[in-house]
């Protein structure tokens, strides 16, 4: 009964990272660009062209997306391997 409780608290983790893997993922490009214009408010904008702006955006939400890939693979694979145990 302990180790079936165990598993139930441990299936609610990796729940919980594939949530947030998710969410990472698809909202990357919107955090992204929050990030890079509040570095535009505070006055780093004199030093950027616009190819350089959305090429930081991009590279900004490209890695966001890499994180939140390994987030929700480590999520994914452990809500799969609870399942398939059970």
């Amino acid at each position: 009964m302990k180790n079936l409780i165990s598993s139930k608290k441990l299936l609610i983790v990796f729940l919980f990272f594939l949530i947030i893997g998710l969410i990472f993922i698809f909202s990357s490009f919107f955090i992204s660009k929050e990030i890079v214009s509040s570095a535009n408010k505070r006055g780093y904008k004199v030093m950027m062209d616009a190819a350089s702006y959305f090429n930081m955006i991009d590279n900004i939400a490209s890695n966001f997306r890499i994180g939140g890939l390994a987030i929700s693979l480590i999520g994914g694979l452990g809500v799969i391997k609870f399942i398939k145990d059970i």
